[in-house]
């Protein structure tokens, strides 16, 4: 299924948007028209027609917890960082929305987060990397 003419348009006015937080283009992305910063992907349209964007891992499980966006699935993997969020009914309040989202991810990206949540984000990857190599980090409690 390919992107809806009113999605594509979305998705000009959120990379027009974010113009003055970064450098953002519009291009293909996984079969797909999507956003980038340089040669990271941000965002991008999923066939349904959702934004799928790139987001610190506890705010991607908070929106996908509040029922606001669903978790995306790569083969067998879920992808922790990656959310994709519905278009609603209200062309202007997706826009609103997706331009929020779209944003966040944009500085997610760039690592211009606010200072606690890059460590949040650091924490998780260095725990990540624990049980990779067979170590078994302390549980969250």
């Amino acid at each position: 299924m390919v992107p809806s003419e009113t999605a594509l348009n979305l998705l000009e006015d959120l990379a027009a948007a974010l113009q003055a937080d970064g450098p953002v283009t519009v291009g293909p992305m996984f079969r797909s028209p999507g956003l980038r910063t340089g040669n990271t992907i941000v965002a991008f349209l999923a066939h349904d027609g959702s934004l799928i964007v790139k987001l610190p891992r506890e705010r991607a499980a908070g929106l996908v917890a509040a029922g606001a966006a669903e978790p995306v699935t790569m083969g067998r993997r879920t992808m922790r960082e990656w959310v994709a969020v519905p278009a609603g009914n209200d062309s202007r309040k997706t826009r609103d929305n997706w331009t929020g989202l779209a944003r966040e991810a944009l500085l997610h990206v760039l690592g211009t987060l606010p200072a606690e949540e890059q460590a949040l984000e650091q924490e998780h990857d260095q725990k990540d990397q624990q049980h990779k190599a067979g170590q078994d980090p302390e549980p969250d409690i």
